[in-house]
């Protein structure tokens, strides 16, 4: 059996704000009933990175993780913590350490919902110039949502080659953004691709960086557990808030061209993505009053270069 990797203590150790940071950015996703993913990169190669989680603004009695390594020749320096064990309908205040500083300058919160029946509120938007630090951020957290949804279009880099620099190097604008940033470490992200930040305009399964796409996306984002596995597969996810189902189809990289012809076996989700969305709606049934389903695409429309009006059968 492995033991938990979490600690809980009733003393600081070192709660101090370090004088020049090594830590780029942080952001929180995959938020459960009892858990979170925090995603961070520092600019620095160190063995010594971890996250601390408090119930209170000063991080008292924090639950602290297990040490991670953070390496910018491999990935950026990019480090993904799970953090287990939380309390459901608690709000939480998150912290990075590096090399024993906490860096407060990067803090971040998150609320967990309950287990069961809640009111609660998400905001949602899409289409942003890469490293957009426009007002509609700082509105939108001021809302205090419980998650941020993000419907495509975090950048709008058109990456065409498979350049794993390339895909980081966008996000890293993004998280650059003032804006952005204060957003997400106040609230957490839940993010599907579409076209602009998955690769050239319009893309599809054919795109030249798809597979470092699906990489670096892994890499960034702190996501729900991805329906396919992990490596080499659709971004695909699924959660749940109280009574209501949530369902992130990658309507990108599993997607046959636009201007295929449009016969039976031409398909905007592929095979698999597809009969699991049918059997997710069947399941659902009875136990979902609300099914929200995270479509990046147009689908009411019957003109355009792009949507599903181009794939009608």
């Amino acid at each position: 059996m492995r033991k938990v990797a979490f600690t809980l203590l009733v003393c600081l150790l070192s709660v101090r704000p370090a004088t020049a940071s090594e830590v780029v950015f942080v952001w929180a996703g995959g938020v459960t009933p009892t858990s979170a993913r925090i995603n961070a990169r520092i600019d620095t190669r160190t063995d010594q990175v971890r996250v601390w989680v408090s119930r209170h603004e000063d991080f008292s009695a924090p639950r602290i993780s297990a040490y991670r390594t953070a390496d910018p020749e491999i990935d950026n320096g990019i480090v993904s913590i799970e953090i287990p064990g939380l309390e459901t309908g608690a709000s939480y205040h998150y912290a990075v350490e590096v090399d024993g500083e906490l860096d407060l300058s990067h803090r971040g919160r998150f609320t967990t919902p309950t287990a069961s029946v809640q009111s609660f509120s998400f905001a949602f938007a899409s289409c942003a110039n890469t490293g957009s630090n426009h007002e509609i951020f700082d509105w939108i957290r001021g809302l205090d949502p419980l998650f941020f949804l993000h419907t495509g279009d975090l950048h709008y880099e058109n990456i065409g080659v498979n350049d794993p620099d390339l895909f980081r190097a966008a996000n890293d604008q993004v998280l650059a953004s003032p804006g952005q940033s204060a957003l997400y470490r106040a609230v957490p992200i839940v993010y599907m691709w579409d076209d602009h930040d998955y690769g050239p305009n319009n893309s599809d399964h054919t795109a030249p960086g798809r597979v470092t796409a699906r990489q670096v996306y892994q890499e960034y984002v702190p996501h729900y557990p991805l329906v396919f596995g992990a490596g080499d597969v659709p971004i695909t996810q699924a959660f749940s808030v109280g009574r209501v189902r949530f369902l992130l189809l990658d309507s990108r990289s599993e997607r046959d061209p636009a201007s295929a012809p449009d016969t039976l076996s031409k398909s905007m989700l592929g095979t698999a993505q597809k009969q699991w969305f049918k059997q997710q709606l069947l399941e659902a049934n009875g136990v979902y009053p609300v099914i929200v389903w995270i479509n990046t695409l147009p689908w009411i429309g019957t003109t355009g270069d792009d949507g599903w009006h181009l794939y009608t059968r």
